[in-house]
């Protein structure tokens, strides 16, 4: 008798890897490419962003959705350490040379309509201790534009309201964030606006997410595998 071929567990980020949009896989491959060269801090934002691609069921819940794609990976990076705070901005996209406006994203007084299944504005995370933005759905600024064009955007801030991280969120306060060939300008938007201050919302995501929240201490263990593969290749790298 033949005795059973054992499966090797090989790279942890391909285990995340489910059938889903095109969207969806090519925000997976991104992400390895960031968790592969980004810095650490990168590394795990990347590695959370496989994790709930390829685990969370996104295209059903929030992919092309700002807040129900910021709310989910504020579920995931909290269950990894990260602290993040979903911030109501407006987003303007301009040309890097030439400051020319490409796009627009949000309103600076968003509100919800068809119940609170539209809502006009526009939300990304911001993190404290990075200083740095996730926004996942940036691509909604770009919706004819290669996928390439359309993944989510894990910045620095380049330009913010110097101080502590509080007046770093103020009402009017500008993020600019280079990226390619533009720069993604944010404008923070008055508390009033934030979008979980609607508790319809909150409580459609709750619901929307169990599912998510019963994967979270799965997902957490394919982080915490992706994070310790990249420190051994670094390690084994830095023998050579």
């Amino acid at each position: 008798m033949s005795k059973k071929r054992k499966r090797s567990g090989g790279n942890p980020a391909h285990r995340a890897h489910r059938e889903g949009t095109l969207l969806g896989k090519a925000i997976l491959q991104w992400s390895e490419r960031i968790l592969s060269a980004g810095d650490d801090d990168q590394a795990t934002l990347a590695a959370a962003l496989i994790g709930w691609v390829g685990s969370g069921d996104p295209g059903r819940l929030g992919l092309n959705q700002c807040v129900s794609a910021c709310y989910q990976l504020q579920m995931v990076l909290e269950a990894v350490g990260v602290e993040s705070r979903m911030v109501p901005v407006s987003l303007t996209v301009l040309d890097k040379v030439s400051q020319r406006e490409l796009a627009v994203v949000g309103s600076d007084t968003p509100s919800w309509s068809d119940g609170v299944s539209r809502w006009s504005g526009h939300a990304v995370l911001y993190l404290p201790r990075q200083g740095r933005v996730l926004d996942p759905t940036i691509g909604q600024a770009f919706p004819t534009a290669t996928l390439d064009e359309r993944m989510p955007l894990i910045g620095r801030v380049s330009a913010v309201l110097h101080g502590t991280s509080e007046q770093a969120t103020q009402t009017g306060t500008v993020w600019a964030v280079a990226r390619h060939t533009h720069i993604a300008s944010y404008r923070v938007l008055d508390p009033a606006y934030d979008p979980m201050m609607n508790p319809d919302v909150v409580n459609g995501l709750r619901s929307a997410t169990s599912r998510l929240r019963k994967l979270l201490p799965q997902m957490v263990q394919l982080i915490d595998d992706m994070i310790q593969s990249r420190k051994n290749l670094t390690a084994d790298t830095s023998k050579h």
